[in-house]
């Protein structure tokens, strides 16, 4: 049986940032926060670094990002660019950024290809219910992954609060996404789901900048 969050994966530090623009400012937010990429991808301890636009509103940004630790998360706080943008926030941010803090399990490092569709699927657990409930959508990757189009499918356990779960997916297009939520694994999950959540799943559709 496929262990899918173990000793490594809990020591490691998910990150989910995300970023709005105040009106006007959206393509000064870009850069700036194009910017950071290269410099942090250089850092100690940065497994992966990748920024996405909000499909939806062209205002938001996420970045997604793996940290070996917390303790080299706290240092690249502490860096020059980080505190170059954090200057910036009373010109740029429309409000406060959004941090998550996740555990993701084993998979390979999020796939970045231009023009796929990359998901970030929400979803909360009944109290009294997550361990059953993180089995079911574990039980979701394999034949997700063995999908047409599927490129990067991985669950994500919140640090802050074990009720909350999310995916990371990408997709080589909308058609395949679109696939995928007719596949009978999918169907299946749907029918029971508001056996198991709060509200259901909210999906934040984005593209990659880099």
């Amino acid at each position: 049986m496929m262990e899918y969050f173990n000793k490594e994966t809990a020591e490691q530090l998910t990150l989910v940032a995300v970023f709005k623009a105040k009106p006007g400012k959206r393509d000064v937010l870009r850069q700036a926060l194009i910017s950071l990429i290269d410099k942090t991808r250089a850092e100690e301890g940065s497994v992966s670094y990748h920024l996405y636009e909000d499909r939806e509103d062209a205002d938001r940004f996420i970045f997604h990002e793996i940290w070996a630790n917390e303790t080299l998360w706290k240092k690249h706080m502490q860096s020059e660019h980080i505190a170059h943008l954090l200057a910036a926030a009373g010109e740029l941010f429309a409000e406060e950024p959004v941090i998550q803090r996740w555990q993701r399990s084993v998979a390979p490092n999020p796939v970045i290809e231009p023009d796929s569709l990359v998901l970030f699927a929400y979803n909360r657990s009944l109290p009294g219910v997550e361990k059953k409930w993180q089995k079911i959508l574990e039980d979701l990757i394999a034949p997700t992954l063995a999908e047409k189009g599927a490129l990067h499918y991985e669950l994500h356990i919140s640090k802050e609060d074990p009720l909350d779960f999310m995916f990371h997916e990408t997709w080589k297009t909308v058609g395949t996404w679109n696939d995928h939520m007719v596949a009978p694994h999918l169907t299946a999950l749907l029918e029971i789901i508001n056996d198991y959540t709060v509200n259901g799943i909210t999906v934040i559709k984005t593209r990659p900048i880099a």
